[in-house]
């Protein structure tokens, strides 16, 4: 039987090995067969699966297919904790921040005389403002410190 040409030129078709021969180099090298080549985007059932189960955090260490999760370091647990909703005090009161009211700023500061955020107190962003305002004009007028020793 002829090989095909292409272009003219002959080509030369190699046997492709049996699925459970070795190639030499591959023999010597790591002493195990060679692994069946699959097509791009063919895998099997199980395979799909443990992906599955790997993007969700779950592993399959064991022999018996046991999916528990191992989280290297602890990691965050599954489940939330519930925690509750943060509110501006300012708008639930219907206040302003004033810097005469010392014992409302300093809920606002920490020890060390640092403003807080809001993602930490819950203000909205225009009551955050006024605070920040009212804290540094408390600060100059000696009635907060700047820093606390």
């Amino acid at each position: 039987m002829e090989s095909p040409a292409i272009n003219g030129i002959p080509t030369v078709e190699a046997e492709a090995p049996a699925s459970g021969e070795l190639e030499p180099s591959v023999a010597e090298a790591t002493g195990k067969p060679k692994a069946p080549q699959r097509a791009m985007g063919e895998s099997s059932e199980g395979e799909s699966e443990q992906r599955e189960d790997r993007r969700r955090g779950r592993s399959f260490d064991r022999e018996d297919g046991d999916s528990r999760t191992r989280r290297p370091g602890g990691g965050r647990s599954r489940y939330r904790t519930f925690y509750r909703r943060k509110y501006c005090k300012f708008c639930s009161k219907k206040t302003e921040a004033v810097y005469r009211d010392v014992d409302t700023l300093r809920r606002f500061i920490t020890d060390r005389g640092k403003i807080l955020p809001r993602r930490i107190t819950g203000t909205c962003p225009k009551h955050q403002r006024q605070l920040s305002v009212a804290i540094k004009q408390a600060r100059i007028l000696a009635l907060l410190p700047f820093v606390e020793k």
